[in-house]
């Protein structure tokens, strides 16, 4: 598999605040530790086990993202 492209806390960032500008919230991160070791779990999966697909990437950002962050 060609290396993907990993998604940057600046970009989620970036979002979040989009989303709270329309639809209201409080801005900021309660844990950006938590959202850099979510954003970080499909790299560590991807350069250290030979059998990984796109899929598995995906569910680890969307798992960590639902459950940490």
């Amino acid at each position: 598999m060609i290396e993907p492209s990993w998604i940057d806390i600046d970009d989620v960032l970036e979002s979040h605040n989009e989303i709270i500008a329309r639809s209201g919230g409080s801005y900021g991160v309660l844990n950006l530790g938590a959202l850099e070791s979510t954003l970080n779990k499909p790299k560590n999966l991807y350069y250290y086990n030979d059998d990984i697909n796109l899929f598995d990437l995906a569910s680890s950002y969307a798992y960590g993202l639902a459950r940490a962050c």
